[in-house]
């Protein structure tokens, strides 16, 4: 089975949600901690949520963050 060809555009995204995601998790959906634990501005987080289409958190955890497409749809 061959496999599809990833553009480099398309493996960033992915990376930036997985890390974004991980750290919205991590701090219960806490956007200021969140960007404080990726040593980015919160305004930066905010920008990455928006373009990453982040809308609320996985796995029914509160609060609001989490993606509209998993990770691993990207490498597929």
């Amino acid at each position: 089975m061959a496999s599809r060809e990833v553009s480099m555009h398309e493996a960033v995204s992915a990376f930036k949600r997985a890390l974004v995601l991980e750290a919205l998790t991590a701090n219960g959906g806490n956007r200021s901690r969140a960007a404080a634990s990726l040593k980015i501005e919160r305004t930066s987080l905010l920008r990455l949520i928006r373009e990453l289409g982040i809308s609320g958190l996985p796995n029914g955890q509160s609060g609001r963050p989490s993606a509209m497409k998993n990770v691993s749809e990207m490498s597929h």
